[in-house]
């Protein structure tokens, strides 16, 4: 945790957003087999000291989404363009964006047999949102599957 700590003051000190709609695709946070945190800021690699280095290529984007033989893992950050996950809101629960409505409750409302236009009308959100929102959730009880 400290090591985490670390990392999210550095991101705070050099004005990284990793939440951001306007952050780059790549992920600002790496990490190594070690488990040691990297930050990637325009084109260094900075360590927890913030001090510049070059890294092997083994090194992981920490949030950034995975396929293996058995599922596949979404960013986790923005796991869909209107879909947002954040430590600090809704107990780091994905959700849609500038809410707190979860994709944890839309699924839940459409295996009610709700449809994403009736769920979409419950909530004032695009029905589209509420189609991403099913997806992810789709997409994490496969991996769920896979896990067990």
């Amino acid at each position: 945790m400290p090591k985490v700590r670390k990392a999210l003051a550095l991101l705070d000190e050099l004005a990284l957003d990793p939440w951001s709609r306007d952050a780059r695709a790549a992920s600002p946070l790496l990490v190594d087999r070690s488990g040691d945190i990297y930050v990637r800021a325009g084109d260094s690699i900075l360590n927890l000291h913030r001090q510049p280095l070059l890294l092997s290529n083994d090194v992981l984007r920490l949030t950034a989404p995975f396929d293996s033989a058995r599922m596949s893992g979404p960013d986790l950050l923005r796991p869909r363009p209107d879909l947002r996950i954040v430590p600090s809101k809704v107990a780091g629960e994905p959700h849609v964006e500038h809410s707190r409505l979860t994709t944890q409750t839309i699924a839940a409302l459409a295996s009610r047999g709700y449809t994403a236009g009736q769920i979409a009308g419950m909530y004032d959100e695009p029905e589209a949102v509420v189609d991403e929102a099913i997806d992810l959730e789709q997409q994490l009880a496969v991996g769920d599957h896979a896990a067990g």
